[in-house]
């Protein structure tokens, strides 16, 4: 039996390191690990957790490729995780103090309501369009995915996942295909009008 047909073990597999249950691959390992930091996020009323979970894996993935030594993969993220969550709330505290700081600055003409209005129509139509793109089951899978807020989106969530027959993970990951999709679609769109 070669190397490539052997069963994973600590000394063929790296990975195997990280505490992946038996035979889990390594993508398994960091798409649970994913859903995991999502839910982290979620938890923390983070307003895109799947991009703070994304964030944090690269970090962690970048770390390790440096060198960095890691004996619990899951334990290591959680602290990324924590540090990526002070930066968010950083960053959103100094969003906040600017737009609260415009808002009454002299001297500074506000934005036409007209102006406003056509951006708003322009971004619409292009989320419209975009989301006609997408096949039947993709469109259903954003709008039912995002459709319940709150603590209740978790269940909700849930439930979407057992009644596709997929792991809540999965749910997530396809929901994050579709969004980067439509993200992409939406920017192409604004730049073209």
């Amino acid at each position: 039996m070669d190397a490539w047909n052997s069963p994973p073990n600590a000394e063929t597999d790296p990975w195997s390191a990280f505490g992946g249950e038996e035979g889990e691959s390594i993508v398994e390992l960091f798409e649970s690990l994913r859903a995991k930091l999502t839910t982290f996020f979620e938890a923390r009323g983070c307003i895109d957790p799947e991009e703070l979970a994304d964030e944090t894996l690269q970090r962690v993935v970048l770390k390790i490729c440096q060198g960095t030594e890691v004996s619990n993969l899951v334990g290591y993220s959680y602290g990324v995780a924590k540090n990526i969550f002070k930066e968010y709330v950083r960053r959103e505290k100094i969003k906040q103090a600017y737009v609260d700081s415009q808002k009454y600055r002299a001297g500074v003409e506000p934005i036409e309501d007209e102006d406003e209005a056509q951006v708003r129509e322009r971004r619409f139509k292009c989320m419209e369009d975009c989301m006609a793109r997408l096949n039947k089951q993709g469109r259903w899978l954003l709008l039912e995915y995002y459709k319940i807020k709150g603590q209740a989106k978790l269940a909700h969530r849930k439930q979407m996942a057992e009644e596709l027959n997929i792991s809540r993970e999965a749910l997530t990951l396809r929901v994050f295909h579709l969004k980067q999709r439509l993200k992409k679609c939406v920017h192409e769109c604004l730049e073209n009008t």
